[in-house]
């Protein structure tokens, strides 16, 4: 990170606060531009120096393949900004939301827009931050409800390639059986409400369904528990899913959050 980072609510546009002086910003990100040309010239083992701290508490044991999956599927300077922006800045951000909640809203929102291809890193997230296997397939399909509930196989064979990826990258690991699979999803008994609700909204922001994001949003809002502060956790979920629904769906989903709170 270049900085402790902070995140504010202010208006309806979303402040990413660092503690860093203007000059020594400008320095940093005139740096990091820098570093994202060299990344170029850059080997993968000098690629895989650079994983941040953050990137392996959320992967675990499938840290360094989910890095060269990165690496070999979107090329050098991608690879490096992902590391050092997405993870290095933003799945570090402290808060009330811990990198299993993250990744559980990262998979729902995917789902929710049928980028199945994706899932196949973050649910390896999901799992190695301390996830179950019961947990992850009930929020998929819920998430997969929310957007209409089509094309199930296509998603239920998404979910089993980054499972067999999973197998073929940890020692003991045994990846489940479509049918296995199939029917963890239409059980959905392990998911908690909370888990439910940050799934549902998670999805609805993805979708960019506004009407769902109020609703959804409101529930959640009450269940959270007392201690929790419900500005910092929604302020964290959306700045979180800009990443994967875009600044437009990020700031209409906050536009919801300043009306309830009022």
């Amino acid at each position: 990170m270049r900085g402790r980072i902070t995140v504010a609510l202010s208006g309806l546009a979303i402040l990413v606060v660092m503690s860093t002086n203007p000059t020594t910003a400008a320095a940093s990100e005139a740096s990091s531009a820098a570093s994202l040309l060299a990344a170029r010239k850059m080997t993968e083992e000098q690629y895989l120096e650079h994983i941040v701290p953050v990137f392996r508490e959320l992967y675990g044991p499938m840290a360094e393949p989910a890095a060269k999956l990165i690496w070999r599927n979107a090329g050098a300077v991608f690879a490096m900004d992902a590391m050092t922006r997405c993870y290095g800045e933003i799945w570090a951000l402290e808060g009330p939301l811990g990198v299993k909640e993250r990744s559980l809203a990262t998979v729902s929102a995917l789902v929710a827009q049928r980028l199945y291809p994706e899932i196949k890193l973050h649910i390896n997230g999901f799992l190695s931050s301390g996830g179950t296997l019961e947990e992850l397939c009930g929020f998929i399909a819920l998430a997969a409800q929310e957007a209409g509930g089509e094309r199930m196989d296509e998603l239920r064979d998404a979910i089993i390639a980054g499972l067999q990826w999973r197998e073929q990258s940890i020692d003991g690991y045994q990846a489940p059986s479509h049918d296995e699979v199939k029917h963890l999803m239409r059980a959905r008994d392990a998911v908690g409400l909370q888990q439910a609700l940050l799934a549902r909204l998670s999805a609805a922001i993805g979708l960019g369904d506004m009407d769902k994001v109020r609703a959804h949003m409101a529930a959640l809002a009450r269940e959270l528990p007392a201690g929790v502060d419900r500005d910092t956790y929604m302020d964290q979920l959306v700045v979180h899913l800009v990443l994967y629904c875009g600044y437009p769906r990020g700031l209409n989903a906050l536009h919801v959050w300043q009306q309830q709170r009022q």
